[in-house]
């Protein structure tokens, strides 16, 4: 597993994530499921040092409501940073490695509904800095422009992240159908011994997954 560091950063923005191949064993879905992962963190952190390398200079030079604009910028910097470092953590543990499909499905399935879930939250951060705006309009002194800074820096950060994520999510989604075939062709004609009741669990939560999908 590679360190967090600018080569995995470059790395992981260039390599093609080859979507459309067909899987033929089940490290090429944890491969390609790992490598979108990457990608995601990749992406994240340079708009984290765009953000800090923009602010910081800003916060020395702006006044008034830019000064204020830079201020919540690196502070969502930070935040954001500090997210792909816990996320690129918990994708070191690889448990999925090394267990069956039956949670390879669930993890793939664990992705999109909290993509989909920050998707939601995205929506409510762009509503939420239409809402200081709406207060800068309504203050007087300084709060004007606090929260005129505040609402457009929040506005942009919910707009990055809503692309952010439907991007992902779609990623994911082209994934999870191309390896669909292969997953329900392994559970179909596996043969192994004593399987039983995990066998019966793995095509019943396939099965759930595609009733959901249409």
């Amino acid at each position: 597993m590679q360190t967090l560091n600018f080569h995995f950063l470059i790395y992981h923005l260039s390599q093609p994530l080859g979507l459309r191949r067909a899987v033929q064993a089940l490290h090429d879905f944890d491969e390609r499921l790992t490598g979108i992962l990457h990608r995601h963190i990749a992406v994240l952190l340079w708009w984290c040092m765009l953000q800090a390398v923009v602010a910081v200079p800003g916060l020395l030079l702006a006044q008034g409501a830019l000064w204020y604009f830079m201020l919540m910028n690196l502070s969502w910097a930070i935040i954001n940073g500090s997210i792909a470092v816990v996320l690129h953590w918990h994708i070191r543990r690889q448990t999925f490695r090394r267990t069956g499909i039956h949670w390879r499905i669930v993890v793939q399935r664990h992705v999109a509904q909290m993509l989909l879930l920050n998707i939601l939250l995205d929506i409510g951060y762009s509503l939420a800095g239409c809402y200081l705006l709406y207060l800068s309009t309504q203050a007087s002194g300084m709060y004007v422009a606090l929260w005129w800074g505040f609402g457009w820096s929040v506005i942009l950060q919910g707009l990055y992240l809503l692309l952010h994520d439907l991007l992902f999510y779609r990623l994911h989604r082209l994934n999870f159908a191309c390896c669909k075939p292969f997953l329900l062709q392994l559970l179909t004609t596996k043969t192994l011994p004593n399987l039983g009741a995990k066998y019966i669990f793995e095509r019943q939560l396939y099965e759930k997954m595609e009733l959901q999908s249409k």
